[in-house]
């Protein structure tokens, strides 16, 4: 079943799966802690800009209701 392709294959995949560079566990916390702030702070400027645009809208007229249905 094993034919010398799939060895070799497997062989040297594992040979370089030995050079990979792995980031340390201190690393992989701190990058994902930049991600998940830019992902707040982008989400807050498109509510943000959401909010903007549905005044604009309907202060022109456009929206016939209010942001956030209040007066």
């Amino acid at each position: 079943m094993n034919k010398p392709k799939n060895v070799d294959f497997l062989i040297a995949t594992d040979s370089e799966m030995k050079k990979v560079n792995w980031t340390t566990r201190k690393e992989l916390i701190g990058s994902t802690q930049i991600v998940i702030l830019f992902m707040f702070l982008i989400a807050m400027f498109l509510f943000a800009f959401d909010v903007v645009f549905q005044y604009l809208f309907w202060l022109l007229n456009i929206l016939k209701s209010p942001p956030f249905g209040g007066d």
